[in-house]
């Protein structure tokens, strides 16, 4: 499993951090940051909440061989 950060679409709220403090941290620029790409199961849960908690949605959880995201896209509302 990999987690990668979109740092076009991470604002730097923190979620993620608090979430996976073993994956993830803020960089010198404000951002979340990887400790570690490649994760090993013991953090695998930290890594999901880290993907599910993230207000812009910039935090991608994949399968080492399956490079789509493993969280379905959000539903789009179609009303008027």
């Amino acid at each position: 499993m990999q987690l990668h950060v979109d740092l076009q679409r991470c604002r730097g709220h923190g979620q993620c951090v608090i979430a996976a403090p073993h994956v993830l941290r803020i960089g010198t620029r404000g951002q979340s940051t990887l400790i570690n790409e490649s994760l090993t199961d013991s953090f695998i849960d930290e890594a999901r909440d880290a993907e599910l908690l993230c207000p812009e949605e910039a935090i991608s959880l994949t399968s080492d061989s399956d490079p789509a995201p493993l969280l379905p896209p959000p539903a789009v509302s179609l009303e008027n």
